[in-house]
């Protein structure tokens, strides 16, 4: 342990002297800037195949992935979250769309601390008139205190 400490300890230092701001955001994970990231992180296999399909309110499989958002050095509240999955043909497939107040209603807050991450795990049914393999892209809309917007994207492969 006292190696990566001490990596981190330089890391500080570092940043420091290049006047940039550095954040532990989680054991071992160090943040450095001032903006809000975003990272998709699948939760299990893509995708897993739902027993009993029943086009179009159960689709033919799941793919369940974490967006993890990283602060920097102010509050971010949430706005928007949309999620679309589109197959390796590039057909649109399923999408989801959180507005703060669902936000809120589904998943407690929509607030995302300075210096701090936090985990919204999503369930996106695939397959349905496509492919279950393609891509799901996920758009990240959050504003600061003084109402500053910030738009975040990123996308996770389904095979």
């Amino acid at each position: 342990m006292p190696f990566r400490l001490g990596g981190v300890l330089v890391l500080c230092v570092w940043a420091a002297a290049c006047n940039w701001d550095v954040l532990i955001v989680s054991p071992g994970a160090v943040v450095v800037g001032g903006e809000p990231t975003l990272a998709l992180h699948p939760v299990s296999p893509f995708p897993q195949t739902v027993p009993i399909p029943s086009c179009p309110s159960v689709q033919p499989a799941t793919a369940r992935f974490e967006i993890v958002l990283s602060n920097g050095r102010v509050d971010h509240d949430l706005d928007r979250i949309d999620v679309s999955f589109a197959d390796r043909n590039g057909s649109a497939g399923s999408s989801l769309s959180f507005t703060s107040s669902e936000i809120v209603r589904d998943f407690g807050s929509t607030t995302v601390a300075s210096g701090r991450s936090r985990t919204i795990v999503i369930v996106l049914g695939v397959g349905c008139g496509t492919m279950t393999s393609g891509t799901i892209v996920v758009h990240v809309r959050l504003h600061d205190v003084s109402g500053k917007s910030v738009m975040l994207s990123d996308r996770i492969a389904v095979s």
